[in-house]
């Protein structure tokens, strides 16, 4: 359930360890059910945390499903 892990996710202090790691998880694990945006969140959040390729080719992956209209 991406959508409560986003809610329990924002509910706790911003610098809580707690956090990160739920933020990380979502952004690792949550599939086509995370925004671009909360995966690079949590990538500028959590610079050196395990999975950082991975994040990057979820982020990417997300873009593209997003399809955001080009900027000019």
């Amino acid at each position: 359930d991406i959508a409560g892990a986003r809610q329990v996710r924002d509910a706790l202090p911003v610098n809580s360890l707690d956090r990160h790691i739920l933020a990380w998880a979502i952004a690792l694990y949550g599939g086509d059910r995370v925004p671009s945006g909360d995966i690079a969140d949590a990538a500028k959040m959590l610079p050196n945390w395990p999975g950082m390729i991975a994040l990057r080719k979820n982020s990417e992956r997300a873009l593209y499903r997003e399809n955001p209209a080009p900027e000019i």
